[in-house]
């Protein structure tokens, strides 16, 4: 079923470009610890925050707006209502335990006030040789282990595929490998670019590190952060690892909205003017000045919003400039699926 949505208005708008590239920030996302809970009730959205605070928008730059938003692919099918998550704090005895995973002993406890104690600030700490290591409360663990190297002259020509597999090989033998992976997805974190000083264009790239992450769902939904994230040069060595061991409490259902909503939302933020798009409680765009979009891929995923992982439409597609270039990107939004 392939469903089309043309728009005609040549009104430019203020988005934001939002550059969703988790392997940029090294942000990792969930490796779960599920407690069974039974006889949940349906929570009030008030009780938990918003998984945007609001629709990103900048008033620097004025966007075209798209002409025309095409949907090449099936809406998933609707669900009345999902489970909500809580992180709960990570205690130095489950800190501890990973860090000697990740190949760190004496882990130290930071002195925090009792009412820090919470989310991304950092409860612990260690230091083995010239590595390093630091754990947050909400369960990110983020450890490196070699300075990045910068002399693009000592780099070995490891595929990357085997960059993969050396990353994968590692992770199985700490112990480290999540279950249930979804998808891996692979990109250059640091390069070095050759240009031709006569034409004075862009010769080559040589790769020197590798960014790797590992997916998984959280319930039957793909988590929309990687689990494990590893960064690997190209001779082979581990530069560093980041990572959320997070144990998560459910706390209850929330009603979301459909997916038809959800692209009503998106299609309203993209051909308006800022001040004019639908007030809603936030939405996440990868926004550039394009004429056309074709979304591909639409999904449920688990997002993480402070202490909470709550539920969220997925879009993705790819972008048209009429540029005289033919330039295309890839497209990506996300929209707070909870009702509010």
């Amino acid at each position: 079923m392939i469903n089309k949505i043309s728009y005609r208005n040549p009104r430019a708008i203020i988005i934001t470009t939002i550059v969703c590239l988790a392997v940029v920030n090294m942000i990792a996302a969930y490796i779960l610890v599920l407690p069974t809970t039974t006889n949940m009730l349906t929570i009030d959205a008030k009780e938990i925050p918003a998984v945007f605070d609001d629709t990103y928008t900048n008033d620097s730059y004025n966007d075209i707006v798209p002409s025309s938003i095409e949907l090449n692919t099936d809406l998933p099918e609707s669900t009345d209502k999902l489970i909500v998550y809580k992180v709960i704090p990570t205690d130095y005895d489950y800190a501890n335990d990973i860090a000697l995973k990740l190949g760190f002993s004496g882990l130290y406890e930071l002195i925090v006030e009792s009412d820090l104690k919470d989310g991304s600030v950092q409860a612990y700490g260690a230091v083995e040789g010239d590595s390093t290591l630091t754990v947050s409360y909400n369960g990110y663990f983020s450890a490196q282990y070699k300075a990045l190297p910068f002399d693009a002259t000592n780099v070995s020509s490891l595929s990357k595929q085997e960059c993969i597999d050396i990353a994968q090989e590692w992770l199985f033998t700490k112990g480290l490998y999540p279950e249930s992976v979804t998808r891996i997805a692979t990109g250059p974190m640091l390069q070095v670019s050759t240009f031709n000083v006569e034409t004075g264009y862009q010769s080559e790239n040589t790769v020197l590190t590798y960014g790797i992450s590992f997916f998984t769902e959280i319930g039957d939904y793909e988590a929309s952060l990687p689990t494990v994230f590893v960064e690997i040069d190209t001779n082979g060595t581990i530069i560093g690892v980041d990572l959320h061991s997070q144990q998560l409490e459910e706390i209850g259902y929330v009603t979301i909205i459909d997916a038809e909503k959800a692209l009503d939302i998106l299609t309203g933020v993209l051909t308006n003017e800022v001040e004019n798009s639908p007030k809603i409680s936030g939405c996440l765009i990868n926004r550039g000045d394009f004429n056309d979009l074709v979304i591909n891929e639409v999904s449920i995923q688990y997002t993480k919003s402070g202490n909470y992982i709550q539920p969220t439409y997925y879009f993705c597609g790819t972008a048209y400039y009429d540029d005289g270039l033919g330039t295309v990107k890839e497209f990506k939004a996300s929209i707070d699926a909870v009702v509010r």
